[in-house]
């Protein structure tokens, strides 16, 4: 991310290099990891065309851009009946398996980047609760492990380029010995031939 921290978002216009907020050099910390998009599964049948271009236009730009991009499946249980009756069912719900591999295909995401989710109401019982924070905590444990995933790849990267630097200035330095014994070497020679 560009911005600076008081920059205002304005969707009409994208801000420009010349730009006040604009900055040319981003820090690690400035830029954007990971792009999560939130949808209601019961959505994924009736997208308007204008919201469903531009969802794809901004899938389009953060994979362009290489920001890895999560999808987050609201409302699971409206979708299935058994999902519905106990939320631990979520994961083997074929019907909700069908419901992300739908948006995998419509929205370009990998299905391992697409997380189901159940929304709670009144009259659930606590048992869901505790397999909601079960099912949770694995959500968070694999966008953890995607985030450190990524994160490994732009350190290794880094890496790679600073020794890219580093065997670049240890070339230079030795061209530079190389020649000076060159010329060491004839100023030797004209120093012999002279006497």
């Amino acid at each position: 991310m560009r911005l600076s921290k008081f920059q205002q978002f304005n969707p009409v216009n994208a801000i420009k290099e010349n730009d006040t907020y604009y900055r040319q050099n981003p820090t690690m910390a400035d830029k954007i990891h990971c792009a999560v998009f939130v949808m209601r599964v019961d959505k994924l049948d009736n997208l308007l065309p204008a919201y469903e271009k531009k969802l794809r236009q901004l899938l389009t730009d953060t994979l362009n851009k290489d920001v890895p991009r999560i999808l987050l499946l609201t409302r699971c249980d409206i979708v299935c009946e058994d999902v519905a009756k106990n939320v631990g069912n979520l994961y083997k719900s074929v019907k909700v398996k069908k419901k992300v591999e739908q948006a995998s295909a419509l929205f370009g995401i990998p299905i391992s980047n697409i997380h189901p989710i159940v929304n709670y109401g009144e009259g659930q019982i606590e048992k869901e609760y505790t397999e909601c924070d079960r099912q949770m905590f694995r959500r968070e444990k694999d966008k953890h492990r995607f985030e450190t995933q990524e994160a490994e790849k732009i350190r290794s990267f880094e890496l790679m380029q600073a020794d890219k630097k580093m065997l670049n200035k240890h070339e230079r330095l030795k061209e530079d010995r190389v020649l000076k014994k060159k010329e060491l070497g004839l100023l030797k020679i004209k120093s012999e031939s002279e006497i």
